[in-house]
């Protein structure tokens, strides 16, 4: 996981999820850039990606280098043909959970953190997860999670698991009722074009995909195909580049197979990812973005990091320096 470094106090976990509204990247102070020419790294992994072009995205996550010690920062450009290492710039948004258990966001100018607290879910939770925040602008923000509450705080029949939303106005944080299908529901990432369109994703039931979306006014659920096999389907990354055109991608029976999920003006549609020429699967994506329709990058990992590129008819595994 990426993290933000010493700009966030201690007792703080910010690095869950974030959001840039300028340049997409993770960024904070006492971070690392790989270096492509180093021979040292053992491990890396992509955890999220941003487009404003199709050929102009960002992919950031991280990577061990015995060299220098603990997990690094690391940011990738693509420009069209290949992935090279850039800096982070700035201006994002950052949601988790601090070790006390309460939510939290984090805003970054380019220069220092500033943390605000954000208000509790709706019921007491035992524990309370956030896994998403996307900005249509710097007055509207939606992040998304779940949260566990009764005996136990497990999903049966004493305890429940259910998702929650929050909305930033600029000004504060506002939790909003989502859709909770089953007794184990679970949202993991979100997409917001505007202030009246987002997609949420997820699972529920243990074993079906999850895909939510906010209208302005509420969250509706929406019908999500699965592979007609016996197995636990969850979407972890979603990306929206226009109200009416989302990719979301993510895991089948628990990392075997990768899979992608396309939404057009309502109806969605299921394809699976290719696995990396090792034959190891595409197990882990990680995050996902578009900059339209037939533009869209996903990131994760197979035990190192990967990349894939859909040009609106198939995927297409590339190359990632550094990893």
């Amino acid at each position: 996981m990426l993290r933000p470094g010493a700009a966030v106090r201690s007792g703080s976990c910010l690095a869950a999820t974030l959001t840039c509204l300028a340049v997409a990247t993770a960024c904070g102070s006492g971070t690392r850039v790989a270096s492509e020419s180093s021979d040292t790294k053992q491990s890396g992994v992509l955890t999220a990606v941003s487009c404003f072009a199709p050929a102009n995205c960002t992919a950031v996550g991280s990577y061990y280098d015995t060299a220098t010690g603990p997990e690094q920062a690391l940011v990738e450009h693509w420009n069209g043909t290949a992935w090279h290492v850039s800096p982070p710039p700035g201006a994002c948004v950052a949601v988790g959970v601090t070790t006390g258990g309460a939510p939290e966001a984090g805003y970054w100018d380019g220069r220092t953190w500033r943390l605000r607290p954000m208000p509790l879910p709706p019921h007491p939770a035992q524990s309370i997860t956030l896994a998403g925040v996307s900005c249509s602008g710097p007055r509207f923000c939606v992040a998304v999670g779940d949260y566990s509450y009764g005996v136990g705080a497990m999903p049966g029949r004493s305890g429940r698991d259910r998702t929650f939303a929050e909305r930033w106005n600029g000004s504060f944080w506002q939790v909003t009722q989502t859709v909770n299908a089953a007794s184990w529901n679970r949202l993991s990432a979100v997409s917001c074009t505007s202030p009246r369109a987002c997609t949420a994703v997820g699972s529920y039931a243990q074993q079906f995909p999850l895909a939510e979306r906010w209208n302005g006014s509420a969250w509706l659920s929406e019908r999500v195909p699965a592979l007609n096999k016996i197995g636990y389907t969850e979407l972890t990354a979603v990306s929206c580049s226009t109200e009416r055109s989302c990719l979301a991608a993510g895991t089948y029976d628990g990392g075997s197979q990768a899979i992608a999920e396309s939404w057009n003006a309502g109806t969605w549609r299921l394809s699976v990812l290719p696995g990396p020429p090792q034959g190891e699967p595409f197990v882990q994506p990680a995050g996902v973005s578009c900059a339209g329709p037939a533009a869209c990058v996903a990131v994760g990992t197979d035990g190192a990091g990967l990349a894939e590129v859909w040009s609106g008819g198939r995927w297409r595994i590339t190359p990632v320096p550094g990893l």
